[in-house]
């Protein structure tokens, strides 16, 4: 069948090039297209990160369908849609792919850490926070994150006053790090007749 045929062409490419994203972006894209026993198109969203061993197997199988494909001329090569060729049309699938899934929902694999900002003078916490921007080797050494960096100069305007620090670096998923947060500060409200810490815009205690 044409139709089930150019859709596995189109997954393979697509797979492919989310593959070759990934290498270069420590697994960003945790999503991927598989074709149904209809022959149609299902985007699958934040699947388990692929082993090295995997990502050369299903590799070998999505450039297999490629390489195949192509051996099968025009018809092999061009969609139902304006011609448009699949490789155009994988790309466009991998860019919704990664649009699926945004770094802050609640439903994103990607590796958090949670940090808190206080007062160093009077040892204030003055919010907690969560974040997955990627940290390089001296901020992991030394309990910095990029976006504690962020905060200290947009928000708190460089105050000398001001610190931040990592408190647990290897939350995981976004969700496991939202309820860490929340608990964070409730824990925080438990001592302070039920208020969260004085500059903690969310999520407040519950």
């Amino acid at each position: 069948m044409i139709g089930g045929g150019i859709n596995s062409l189109r997954a393979a490419v697509a797979n492919n090039v989310a593959r070759t994203a990934n290498f270069f972006s420590n697994d960003a894209v945790r999503n991927k297209l598989v074709v149904g026993e209809d022959g149609g198109l299902t985007l699958l969203t934040g699947v388990p990160k692929e082993s090295l061993k995997e990502k050369v197997a299903n590799g070998a199988l999505d450039w297999g369908t490629i390489l195949l494909s192509v051996a099968g001329g025009p018809e092999g090569m061009l969609t139902a849609q304006g011609g448009r060729s699949p490789a155009v049309k994988g790309f466009e699938e991998v860019k919704d792919a990664v649009k699926t899934v945004h770094g802050n929902s609640k439903a994103s694999m990607k590796a958090q850490h949670g940090y808190e900002i206080f007062n160093k003078k009077t040892g204030e916490t003055l919010e907690f926070g969560i974040s997955g921007q990627k940290r390089n080797a001296s901020q992991i050494k030394n309990g910095g994150s990029p976006r504690i960096n962020q905060k200290l100069k947009t928000k708190y305007n460089n105050n000398p006053n001001v610190e931040g620090r990592v408190i647990d670096g290897n939350l995981g998923k976004r969700k496991n790090a939202l309820d860490w947060e929340q608990n964070k500060v409730n824990d925080y409200s438990q001592g302070n007749n039920g208020q969260g810490p004085r500059f903690q815009k969310r999520p407040q205690p519950k």
